[in-house]
């Protein structure tokens, strides 16, 4: 059988944690890389949803 869950744990994080979370920086003009976004290019997946559906 599967592994049972004994528990869950949540926190608040500080904000330097967010502040870290919430930039992303484009450094390279490379899109795609075997059809996968290139972290740190326009299309890095950091930024959100850039297809439908996903």
């Amino acid at each position: 059988m599967g592994d049972t869950i004994i528990g869950v744990q949540f926190g608040i994080a500080n904000p330097e944690d967010i502040l870290s979370r919430s930039v992303v920086e484009v450094i390279t003009d490379k899109t795609y890389q075997a059809q996968l976004p290139v972290p740190g290019g326009v299309f890095d997946s950091r930024f959100g949803v850039i297809e439908n559906g996903k």
